[in-house]
């Protein structure tokens, strides 16, 4: 009988240093997933305002703590095109080729180096120009496609209202996302999660014009949406622009106010390149 006990005992104790174990792993993937993410905003920032050397510092960061995300590789690369350092470009590329584990990333980043590796040509929305080698208004390197579009997500410290949202995308030559099938909804929605590693972010359905009538900012005509069960219900009285929601991960939609009261005052969102 006390040779069981002892056995139980141990077990438990085995059983309660696993638990701790567990807690402090789960700990330390949280710190890090917040620490990426930092990383990957504020280099993206710094690529806005067209200043490469912090920028290059954050993506290198980013990849020295998830190696494994396809999102710095393509995004430093994207740092060296801007500057015309081709090889630099091609050969972080190859890296991310050989290290990235997400299948979609994996494919975007492929695509890119098969093109980068050509003499002169597009690459993802780069046009090649020895005097002028990439436009810093076009598609970003790291964009995912579907369809022949193309669609970014951003998160930025100027953008703080849905209207400014909508005006930076039409800067860039795009304009916010249009979801308008369920197999575009069902691709956006996982880049959004598997590539750029958020959980909510809004894109252009709106019915800031007229309570209940919910129209795409870039006049789109579609029939198609995706509405949570019970959404939406305007629980306060400015939630007038859809979003994905990170209480729904089945990729369904939610209301929001582009403000503190939804998502912890995140502002983030889509954009949309194609006709």
């Amino acid at each position: 009988m006390k040779g069981r006990r002892r056995a139980a005992t141990g077990f438990l104790a085995a059983l309660m240093i696993l638990l701790a174990a567990a807690a402090v792993l789960l700990t330390v993937l949280g710190i890090q997933k917040k620490r990426y993410q930092e990383q990957l905003s504020l280099g993206d920032k710094y690529l806005a305002e067209l200043d490469y050397e912090n920028a290059e510092i954050c993506f290198e960061k980013a990849i020295s703590i998830q190696e494994k995300k396809a999102a710095p590789y393509l995004k430093l690369a994207a740092v060296y095109l801007y500057q015309g350092r081709t090889q630099d470009a091609e050969n972080i590329l190859r890296e991310g080729s050989q290290k990235v584990t997400d299948n979609e990333g994996l494919e975007n980043i492929r695509e890119n180096l098969e093109i980068l590796e050509e003499p002169k040509g597009i690459l993802e929305g780069y046009v090649y120009d020895e005097e002028k080698p990439f436009d810093s208004s076009s598609i970003p390197i790291d964009a995912v496609s579907f369809n022949g579009h193309y669609y970014y997500v951003y998160e930025l410290d100027t953008v703080t209202t849905w209207e400014e949202a909508k005006q930076y995308c039409e800067e860039q030559g795009g304009y916010l996302a249009a979801i308008t099938s369920a197999e575009e909804n069902d691709f956006v929605y996982s880049c959004m999660k598997n590539s750029f590693g958020y959980e909510s972010a809004y894109f252009g359905f709106t019915d800031r014009e007229e309570e209940g009538t919910w129209v795409w900012e870039n006049s789109e005509v579609s029939t198609y949406t995706n509405w949570h069960s019970g959404e939406p219900n305007g629980e306060n009285p400015k939630e007038d622009f859809a979003m994905y929601y990170y209480k729904y991960s089945d990729g369904t939609w939610n209301d929001g106010d582009f403000g503190k009261r939804t998502v912890n005052s995140k502002k983030v969102f889509i954009c949309e390149w194609g006709e």
